[in-house]
Protein backbone atom coordinates (compact mmCIF):
# COMPACT_ATOMS: atom_id res chain seq x y z
CA UNK A 1 0.00 0.00 0.00
CA UNK A 2 2.73 2.32 0.42
CA UNK A 3 2.34 3.46 -3.31
CA UNK A 4 -1.10 4.24 -2.43
CA UNK A 5 0.30 6.38 0.29
CA UNK A 6 2.80 8.02 -1.59
CA UNK A 7 0.25 9.60 -3.83
CA UNK A 8 -2.17 9.99 -1.24
CA UNK A 9 0.51 11.87 0.86
CA UNK A 10 0.17 15.17 -1.21
CA UNK A 11 -3.76 15.66 -0.59
CA UNK A 12 -3.24 15.31 3.39
CA UNK A 13 0.05 17.91 2.84
CA UNK A 14 -2.80 20.13 1.42
CA UNK A 15 -5.52 19.33 3.48
CA UNK A 16 -7.47 18.28 0.64
CA UNK A 17 -7.96 14.69 1.50
CA UNK A 18 -11.06 15.09 3.81
CA UNK A 19 -11.01 11.02 5.01
CA UNK A 20 -10.06 7.44 4.07
CA UNK A 21 -12.20 4.84 4.59
CA UNK A 22 -10.18 1.46 5.10
CA UNK A 23 -11.52 -1.75 6.73
CA UNK A 24 -10.08 -3.16 9.95
CA UNK A 25 -12.24 -6.75 10.23
CA UNK A 26 -11.16 -8.03 13.46
CA UNK A 27 -9.18 -7.26 16.54
CA UNK A 28 -6.03 -7.76 17.90
CA UNK A 29 -6.12 -11.05 18.92
CA UNK A 30 -6.63 -12.11 15.64
CA UNK A 31 -3.80 -14.72 14.58
CA UNK A 32 -1.79 -13.54 10.86
CA UNK A 33 -2.23 -16.24 9.48
CA UNK A 34 -6.17 -16.12 9.40
CA UNK A 35 -6.21 -12.60 8.29
CA UNK A 36 -6.49 -13.52 4.45
CA UNK A 37 -5.30 -9.68 3.77
CA UNK A 38 -7.79 -7.83 6.04
CA UNK A 39 -6.52 -5.49 8.23
CA UNK A 40 -6.85 -5.13 12.40
CA UNK A 41 -5.62 -2.02 14.34
CA UNK A 42 -2.37 -3.18 14.63
CA UNK A 43 -2.16 -3.02 10.91
CA UNK A 44 -4.42 0.01 10.38
CA UNK A 45 -1.41 1.85 12.64
CA UNK A 46 1.15 0.80 10.86
CA UNK A 47 -0.28 1.80 7.94
CA UNK A 48 -1.59 5.40 9.04
CA UNK A 49 2.43 5.35 9.98
CA UNK A 50 3.71 4.82 6.61
CA UNK A 51 1.77 7.69 5.35
CA UNK A 52 2.35 10.14 8.44
CA UNK A 53 6.31 9.47 7.07
CA UNK A 54 5.25 9.96 3.57
CA UNK A 55 3.41 13.44 4.58
CA UNK A 56 6.63 14.22 6.76
CA UNK A 57 8.87 13.56 4.17
CA UNK A 58 6.75 15.96 1.99
CA UNK A 59 6.76 19.06 4.74
CA UNK A 60 9.81 18.35 6.78
CA UNK A 61 7.71 18.40 9.62
CA UNK A 62 7.17 15.51 12.24
CA UNK A 63 5.66 12.45 11.70
CA UNK A 64 3.96 12.41 15.09
CA UNK A 65 1.49 15.41 13.98
CA UNK A 66 1.83 14.76 10.17
CA UNK A 67 -1.98 13.27 10.19
CA UNK A 68 -2.89 15.15 13.23
CA UNK A 69 -6.97 16.25 12.62
CA UNK A 70 -7.24 13.20 9.48
CA UNK A 71 -10.47 11.21 9.53
CA UNK A 72 -10.03 7.76 9.02
CA UNK A 73 -12.93 5.77 8.98
CA UNK A 74 -13.38 2.19 10.07
CA UNK A 75 -15.58 -0.41 7.86
CA UNK A 76 -15.77 -3.77 7.83
CA UNK A 77 -15.40 -5.08 10.98
CA UNK A 78 -16.65 -9.21 11.30
CA UNK A 79 -18.82 -10.01 13.97
CA UNK A 80 -17.18 -11.78 16.93
CA UNK A 81 -17.49 -15.66 16.83
CA UNK A 82 -17.14 -15.89 20.82
CA UNK A 83 -20.94 -14.50 23.32
CA UNK A 84 -20.55 -11.03 24.87
CA UNK A 85 -17.99 -9.68 22.92
CA UNK A 86 -18.10 -6.00 21.98
CA UNK A 87 -15.81 -5.98 18.63
CA UNK A 88 -16.57 -2.75 17.40
CA UNK A 89 -15.86 -1.59 21.05
CA UNK A 90 -12.68 -3.24 21.39
CA UNK A 91 -11.57 -2.64 17.73
CA UNK A 92 -12.22 1.32 18.43
CA UNK A 93 -10.50 1.03 22.13
CA UNK A 94 -6.79 -0.71 20.39
CA UNK A 95 -6.98 1.97 17.59
CA UNK A 96 -7.44 4.47 20.46
CA UNK A 97 -4.53 3.20 22.52
CA UNK A 98 -2.10 3.36 19.43
CA UNK A 99 -3.16 6.57 18.13
CA UNK A 100 -0.15 8.53 18.59
CA UNK A 101 -0.58 10.62 15.27
CA UNK A 102 -3.64 12.32 16.28
CA UNK A 103 -6.12 10.67 13.56
CA UNK A 104 -9.75 10.95 14.25
CA UNK A 105 -10.74 7.65 13.95
CA UNK A 106 -14.67 7.10 13.62
CA UNK A 107 -16.74 3.54 13.71
CA UNK A 108 -19.61 4.38 11.80
CA UNK A 109 -23.43 2.82 13.08
CA UNK A 110 -26.03 1.56 10.80
CA UNK A 111 -27.76 4.04 9.53
CA UNK A 112 -25.39 7.18 10.32
CA UNK A 113 -24.35 9.79 7.44
CA UNK A 114 -21.13 11.38 7.95
CA UNK A 115 -20.06 14.94 7.02
CA UNK A 116 -16.53 15.35 6.32
CA UNK A 117 -13.94 18.79 6.51
CA UNK A 118 -10.67 18.69 7.37
CA UNK A 119 -10.27 17.99 10.97
CA UNK A 120 -14.18 17.52 11.61
CA UNK A 121 -16.41 15.06 10.81
CA UNK A 122 -20.17 15.27 12.05
CA UNK A 123 -22.17 11.98 12.53
CA UNK A 124 -25.62 12.92 11.77
CA UNK A 125 -29.01 10.22 11.86
CA UNK A 126 -31.10 10.60 8.86
CA UNK A 127 -34.72 11.52 9.28
CA UNK A 128 -37.15 8.98 9.63
CA UNK A 129 -34.52 6.65 11.46
CA UNK A 130 -33.44 6.10 15.14
CA UNK A 131 -30.00 5.06 14.87
CA UNK A 132 -28.44 4.18 17.65
CA UNK A 133 -24.86 4.77 18.74
CA UNK A 134 -22.20 2.18 20.15
CA UNK A 135 -20.93 3.07 23.43
CA UNK A 136 -17.72 3.11 22.13
CA UNK A 137 -18.32 6.08 20.16
CA UNK A 138 -16.87 9.47 19.53
CA UNK A 139 -18.31 12.56 20.00
CA UNK A 140 -20.72 13.72 17.10
CA UNK A 141 -18.37 16.05 16.19
CA UNK A 142 -13.95 16.70 16.25
CA UNK A 143 -12.65 20.72 15.71
CA UNK A 144 -9.03 21.42 14.37
CA UNK A 145 -7.75 24.59 14.15
CA UNK A 146 -6.22 23.41 10.86
CA UNK A 147 -7.60 25.72 7.62
CA UNK A 148 -9.88 23.92 5.52
CA UNK A 149 -8.50 23.20 1.86
CA UNK A 150 -11.38 20.78 0.30
CA UNK A 151 -13.17 20.73 -3.19
CA UNK A 152 -14.96 23.27 -4.70
CA UNK A 153 -19.19 22.91 -4.20
CA UNK A 154 -21.90 24.58 -5.12
CA UNK A 155 -25.34 24.03 -3.89
CA UNK A 156 -28.27 23.72 -6.00
CA UNK A 157 -32.03 22.76 -5.44
CA UNK A 158 -30.62 19.56 -6.62
CA UNK A 159 -28.12 18.84 -4.01
CA UNK A 160 -24.60 19.59 -3.94
CA UNK A 161 -22.16 19.88 -6.56
CA UNK A 162 -18.60 18.71 -5.64
CA UNK A 163 -16.03 18.82 -8.39
CA UNK A 164 -13.00 16.70 -6.90
CA UNK A 165 -9.69 18.51 -6.11
CA UNK A 166 -7.44 16.07 -8.05
CA UNK A 167 -9.40 15.26 -11.08
CA UNK A 168 -11.30 18.62 -11.59
CA UNK A 169 -12.99 17.01 -14.71
CA UNK A 170 -15.03 14.97 -12.11
CA UNK A 171 -17.87 16.33 -10.62
CA UNK A 172 -21.53 14.79 -8.48
CA UNK A 173 -23.75 16.29 -7.85
CA UNK A 174 -25.31 14.80 -4.31
CA UNK A 175 -26.74 15.39 -0.93
CA UNK A 176 -23.60 13.91 0.83
CA UNK A 177 -19.88 15.15 1.14
CA UNK A 178 -16.69 14.75 -0.61
CA UNK A 179 -16.16 11.49 0.63
CA UNK A 180 -16.58 10.33 -2.73
CA UNK A 181 -13.88 11.95 -4.48
CA UNK A 182 -11.87 10.40 -2.40
CA UNK A 183 -12.71 6.61 -3.72
CA UNK A 184 -12.23 8.46 -7.23
CA UNK A 185 -9.05 10.04 -6.44
CA UNK A 186 -7.81 7.15 -5.14
CA UNK A 187 -8.69 5.05 -7.99
CA UNK A 188 -7.11 7.34 -10.71
CA UNK A 189 -4.11 7.57 -8.62
CA UNK A 190 -3.64 3.80 -8.70
CA UNK A 191 -4.09 3.83 -12.39
CA UNK A 192 -1.37 6.43 -13.05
Amino acid sequence: MKSIWQRVAPLVRDQKLLGILLEVSYDNSRPDNLLFGHLTPKYMVQEMTVLANEVANLTGGSVNTALAGLNVIVSHIKPALKVNIDIKGLVKTQLDAANTLGINYYLPGQGKIFTLGWGTLTEDVPSGTTGSSSSSSTSSTTSSTASSTTSSTTSTTQGTTTTCPVCPTVTSTSSGSSLFFMFICLMCLINL
